[in-house]
């Protein structure tokens, strides 16, 4: 978990190098697995459940903090929500991650630095001391802010319990870290540029992990996975969607047209999709951004790559910092709620829907009925088809 200070330029005015404009700053509790667990924990509290059946939606964040006031805030943000912190470590004389970000006037991502070092220098002895929370958990999200080492180690904790795995690239820079790990993810959410640098990084490596006999009898009992723990966390130097053409608009463009594109562009991807597919990943959560979003996986013969793709609604695009985060917590809730997969991202990409329209990384008034109501609208644009595998 990170502290974000962002700025964003008043209207009329954008960011230029060497200068500076008038805008707004404002410091918020940020980070790509923190922003998910709030995200959760908003649509937990706002849901129809009895409480002890909302309880199991709870995650549990393991991250460190420093002794500094931006490690109250964040701690103090935490307990706001209702969200447990014992894994929450604070380390005498470190400073608490934080990471500047600079968006455009269409809110695009102009410009991030991240001082985390204090999660690369003391978060994988951190994990090492929550293995069984790891190993308990129904479901453990890693993230690729994480060291490849200590991303290979957690998932290797969570594998050995049985325990299915989602992984969040964060970044195309980032999402290679994982390239040893991947025979062990269920499911990973990457967007084109991360899908293309995970594909690459496998081809161009002297060979990937194979799955052994006792992972692949584990993969084969959670075909659909629930959620309580989240560990591996975290920063947001890269939460913010990147799509297939590099940019993201608003969702003004939609119909036969988007869905047409959309369609195209999976097509583009799929020797991609195939290569990560094939080193062991079950499902690819693929993130088109004003396209939409599709669900991937080989078919039982790994003769074909199944797709089912999912056109995003229409919206007002404010601020795109924390959308992919709010997609993968939707997701993520709906299959805790019994949702099939593909209903489960309709609910992500709701969720998904209303994150843009804010100013910050993720809504504050997120209402799981309002998100369950939206995700019936994503589902009537659902399309189901299949390309031979290459």
């Amino acid at each position: 978990m990170v502290m974000d200070v962002q700025a964003k330029p008043s209207t009329g005015a954008d960011v230029c190098r060497g200068g500076s404009v008038p805008g707004k700053v404002q410091q918020t509790p940020g980070g790509v697995a923190r922003n998910i667990c709030e995200c959760l924990a908003l649509l937990c509290n706002s849901d129809i459940l009895p409480a002890s059946a909302r309880e199991r939606l709870r995650p549990l964040l393991v991250s460190v903090l420093g002794h500094d006031h931006a490690g109250d805030m964040l701690l103090a943000h935490m307990h706001s929500l209702g969200l447990p912190t014992h894994a929450i470590h604070r380390v005498p004389g470190a400073s608490t991650p934080s990471v500047s970000i600079i968006f455009d006037n269409s809110g695009e991502l102009a410009a991030s630095v991240a001082d985390v070092a204090a999660l690369e220098e003391h978060l994988p002895a951190v994990l090492r001391q929550h293995t069984a929370d790891i190993q308990s958990a129904p479901l453990v999200i890693l993230d690729g802010n994480l060291s490849p080492e200590a991303l290979l180690e957690a998932a290797q904790m969570a594998s050995e319990g049985g325990v299915p795995i989602w992984y969040e690239p964060v970044s195309a820079a980032k999402a290679v870290r994982a390239t040893s790990a991947l025979h062990m993810m269920h499911y990973i959410s990457p967007n084109a540029k991360e899908l293309i640098s995970l594909a690459e990084a496998l081809s161009s490596g002297p060979g990937r992990p194979r799955p052994t006999p006792s992972e692949a009898h584990k993969s084969q009992t959670h075909p659909s996975v629930s959620l309580r723990s989240s560990a591996g966390q975290s920063s947001s130097d890269g939460s913010a969607e990147a799509f297939a053409d590099g940019s993201y608009r608003p969702f003004l463009n939609q119909g036969a047209d988007a869905v047409g594109k959309a369609r195209n562009a999976i097509e583009q991807l799929r020797l991609h999709l195939c290569t990560v597919l094939h080193a062991g990943v079950k499902c690819v959560v693929l993130t088109l951004g004003h396209m939409g979003a599709a669900l991937c996986t080989l078919s039982g013969d790994r003769r074909w790559l199944e797709i089912e793709q999912m056109a995003a609604l229409p919206a007002e695009v404010v601020n795109t910092s924390g959308a992919g985060d709010c997609l993968v917590a939707g997701t993520l809730f709906g299959i805790l709620r019994g949702c099939s997969p593909v209903e489960a991202l309709a609910h992500g990409m709701a969720v998904a829907h209303q994150a843009v329209q804010c100013s910050g990384s993720v809504p504050k008034n997120i209402d799981a009925g309002q998100a369950q109501h939206r995700a019936r609208a994503v589902l009537r644009s659902s399309q189901r088809y299949r390309l031979p595998v290459l």
